[in-house]
């Protein structure tokens, strides 16, 4: 009979809040200097109290590694932002064309490269019981995925999207390393669009109300089709959301920011947490004893500090 293992997380409102406070007090008196290490030392917290089959998860980064990542992307914003002031002070059309050129071109280049770095930042970064997780893409050949899939997206004037979701997932996720564990995604844009389509159509005619539905199906469409490969052993995800669970935790969530005048956030991270770490299952013949270490070590924080100013990658957390 195959082992089921279980994902949990012991942590607790109030100790996350107390993270919360001194961060942000310290954030303010810093004048935002402080925010990098305030996202590590919340993410090290979170990590830390994550379990999975009697081990927990790590988090390794540091402040310091995150915010010179974030003064490489302060410094390629600042580049593209006086070619455009340049032209504007010149009086010069084709300069300031020009610098309208680059930041497109920039804006759409920059977020594979992004989530590139940030992928092997962040994978490098995390561990469980000692052993690394790595991330082993080409930046290239996702950039080159990206565009392609982008330049569908506009001219199908959206409706390439479930694609383009797809295509990306599985090459980031195929690409992710545990020790010698080989992560995949075995979705398909063609059953994500079935997905999207049913979603926004009858959330359309029920006038919002089965948006809780439509998240589940993506919910468990995403998590259902991760599969993990330990030599010959297949590892696969189950989760069971429901949207009766992700209504009464959207429901709480807004309650408890609302009354507590965004006091009670960190007790809303926790309940958001514990639900989607709760309803996932890994079942397989899972053996920690015989994971082997193979990832390189990776401190360059780059794409971390991209992902953190537009703020995509790091979602709850």
């Amino acid at each position: 009979m195959e082992k089921r293992s279980v994902l949990r997380f012991q942590g607790n409102g109030k100790e996350l809040f107390g993270i919360y406070v001194i961060n942000m007090v310290l954030t303010v008196l810093t004048l935002g200097i402080y925010a990098a290490w305030a996202k590590s030392k919340r993410l090290k917290y979170i990590y830390s109290n994550t379990e999975f089959a009697n081990g927990r998860f790590r988090y390794h980064g540091e402040g310091i590694e995150i915010f010179k990542g974030f003064l490489k992307f302060l410094a390629v914003l600042v580049v593209i932002y006086l070619v455009y002031l340049v032209g504007v002070f010149l009086e010069d059309n084709t300069i300031i064309a020009l610098g309208s050129i680059i930041w497109t071109l920039g804006f759409i280049t920059v977020i594979p490269l992004a989530i590139h770095g940030g992928m092997k930042y962040r994978m490098s970064r995390t561990s469980w019981n000692g052993i690394h997780f790595g991330y082993r893409g080409d930046k290239k050949t996702l950039l080159k995925l990206y565009l392609k899939n982008v330049g569908l997206t506009i001219i199908t004037l959206g409706i390439y999207f479930p694609w383009l979701q797809a295509n990306l997932q599985k090459y980031i996720i195929s690409h992710i390393r545990f020790g010698n564990i080989k992560v995949e995604w075995t979705g398909t844009g063609g059953e994500l669009f079935k997905i999207h389509l049913k979603g926004i159509l009858l959330t359309f005619i029920t006038f919002g109300i089965y948006t809780f539905w439509y998240q589940k199906h993506l919910m468990n469409y995403h998590f259902g089709h991760v599969v993990a490969y330990q030599d010959e052993t297949k590892l696969i995800m189950i989760p069971h959301f429901s949207a009766g669970e992700i209504f009464m935790v959207g429901v709480a969530n807004y309650f408890t920011i609302l009354f507590t005048l965004g006091l009670g956030y960190p007790w809303a991270v926790i309940r958001i947490i514990k639900m989607y770490l709760e309803n996932l299952i890994v079942e397989g013949d899972f053996d920690p004893d015989i994971i082997r270490q193979t990832e390189e070590d990776y401190s360059d924080a780059t794409g971390e500090g991209f992902l953190d100013a537009f703020d995509i990658g790091d979602g709850l957390f």
